[in-house]
Formats: structure tokens, C-alpha cells, sequence
């Protein structure tokens, strides 16, 4: 039922902005998650997507301790990262749906990695800046390409002002 319930808003959220939108007619439309933000329901990683601590053993980062407590932090973060990517499929679903896939760009951004932990949000570490961003747009990004380079999601804005037409300030 949970798993539901964090489906149901951004599939609203899509049908609602696409109901308002004549085919053919360009739109913009912004969700913001708050998913990976504390405060995280303790233990949601692995109540809500089977993501249990103990199989994390091994794999977190060096620099922290490998003990129940910061496993289980991270098994809440990344059971908050699944939620994101199961709302952004629902919203591509609604997309798919309503046959706007292949004349709708798509960017995905995160804006920090992991926060609540030692060289995670608000740090200059690789934990902290390690943020997803993904583009989709067909005819004009290639899919599958990777850049490794430093990316400022602040770029993102002026780009989009370029593609629209309109003067960059």
C-alpha cells in the first residue's frame, strides 16, 4: 500500500500537467522530490524496499564505520532513492501513455549525494557531489552517452533558456 501511495502523486502530478497541454504545445514542468532528504522513517530501507543493512556489510564507504547503525542509514537512503526512480518511472509511464515521449526533453538532477553522514551534503567530497543527472532528448542527446567531467546543475537554466529561443542574461 505505501508503495502506492508514493506512486499516486506524481502520476497525478503528470496526467494533470499533460491534461492542460495541447498536443503539440510545448510545456515545462517541474517535480521536485524531497525522497532523499532527512528526516528518513527509520528503517523504511527495509520495510519498504527489502533493502536490508546486512547485506550492505562490505560496501560502505571506507572512510565511516561498517556497523548496524550507519547500515542502516544507508539502507533508508537508498530505499528513498528507489521511491525517486519508481515516481520518475510513473511520470514516464504517464509520458508514454499520452504518446509524448519522443517530443519531451527530460532532465533528472539530484542536487547532493547522501546527506546525514561525515563527507556527505554540504562537503566537497566525492560522497557529498556524486549527484545523478540525466538527460533525455531524442534526436539531440545520444543515449547511453556518460560524461565523467564536474557538472553545475546551475547550467541547466541557461541551457534551457537556449534551447527555448530566448536571450541568456
Amino acid at each position: 500500500k505505501r508503495h502506492e501511495q508514493v506512486l499516486a502523486h506524481p502520476r497525478s502530478e503528470m496526467r494533470r500537467v499533460l491534461a492542460g497541454c495541447p498536443e503539440g504545445k510545448p510545456f515545462f514542468f517541474v517535480y521536485g522530490s524531497i525522497n532523499a532528504h532527512r528526516p528518513y522513517t527509520a528503517d523504511s530501507g527495509k520495510q519498504l524496499w527489502d533493502i536490508d543493512p546486512d547485506r550492505l556489510k562490505g560496501l560502505i564507504p571506507g572512510f565511516l564505520p561498517d556497523v548496524e547503525d550507519v547500515r542502516r542509514v544507508f539502507s533508508d537512503y537508498l530505499g528513498e532513492v528507489q521511491a525517486a526512480d519508481a515516481m520518475f518511472g510513473v511520470m514516464l509511464e504517464e509520458l508514454e501513455a499520452a504518446g509524448r515521449m519522443d517530443d519531451t526533453m527530460i532532465v533528472l538532477t539530484g542536487d547532493n549525494g547522501i546527506p546525514g553522514v561525515p563527507r556527505g551534503k554540504t562537503n566537497c567530497y566525492d560522497l557529498s557531489v556524486r549527484a545523478p543527472t540525466m538527460i533525455r532528448w531524442p534526436g539531440n542527446v545520444n543515449a547511453g552517452r556518460t560524461i565523467e567531467d564536474f557538472v553545475n546543475i546551475m547550467d541547466i537554466g541557461p541551457t534551457l533558456l537556449e534551447i527555448a529561443g530566448c536571450e541568456v542574461p
